[in-house]
């Protein structure tokens, strides 16, 4: 029974999806890219169709094609910045949050680029929740951003021997209102959430700073490229 099994073309395409997934995660590194697609095609992994594999093989073949390697480049006088950004389709409750989180020069806080230099933290995550606006899903993602920045401001602390400091980059005008106002009127049962960010920018010493959304690199992390997988 167990050779019939190893022979059946489940466990074939099952063994193959295995492989392919392992060389997009081992060989890709661009976070825009490597994250979501191992997340989403890792939904197919119990029995994945014909369609997938060919899919997951034009996925590897474009990343391969169009993606570059993470650098990190000497820092003398660290801090952290934090991008956090997210999208929401309120047709079908679904949407995805995301953030990255780099260490740069401190002087060089209020500067955007888009390559993937001194690039330490990266998430992409789908949301499947009810959310009232876009607003409550950008505070989603945001909380999400806070949650590792004391353990890079810690390694930073003991490599560097010093305090780095924080921004974090966001680009909804209501949700900067509602930081500021400290107040959650529009959805009073976020207000929880609200105050839990408000505590991590207190604790961690953290300024926030509006930007427009082309300049929102956390952008790329909420949206997914298609490769002809089923929806």
């Amino acid at each position: 029974m167990f050779a019939l099994f190893e022979c059946s073309p489940v466990c074939d395409r099952s063994r193959s999806f295995y492989s392919f997934t392992l060389t997009l995660y081992r060989d890709l590194s661009k976070p825009s890219y490597n994250l979501s697609i191992f997340s989403h095609f890792s939904q197919y992994s119990t029995k994945p169709s014909p369609t997938v594999l060919r899919s997951l093989k034009r996925a590897i073949q474009y990343c391969k094609e169009n993606c570059s390697s993470i650098q990190f480049k000497a820092v003398k006088n660290p801090a952290i910045k934090i991008y956090s950004d997210a999208a929401y389709n309120s047709a079908q409750y679904s949407g995805r949050t995301g953030y990255e989180v780099r260490i740069v020069e401190e002087d060089e806080l209020m500067h955007d680029s888009k390559n993937d230099m001194n690039l330490v933290d990266w998430k992409s995550k789908k949301q499947k929740e009810k959310f009232v606006s876009t607003t409550s899903i950008e505070m989603r993602a945001l909380r999400d951003a806070l949650k590792n920045a004391p353990f890079i401001s810690t390694v930073i602390k003991r490599l560097w021997k010093t305090t780095p400091k924080i921004s974090i980059a966001i680009d909804n005008e209501p949700l900067r209102h509602q930081l500021v106002s400290k107040r959650c009127n529009a959805e009073p049962k976020r207000q929880g959430e609200l105050e839990y960010i408000l505590q991590e920018i207190d604790d961690q010493n953290a300024a926030v700073h509006l930007v427009p959304t082309e300049r929102m690199i956390a952008d790329r992390m909420t949206k997914f490229k298609h490769f002809g997988t089923p929806s």
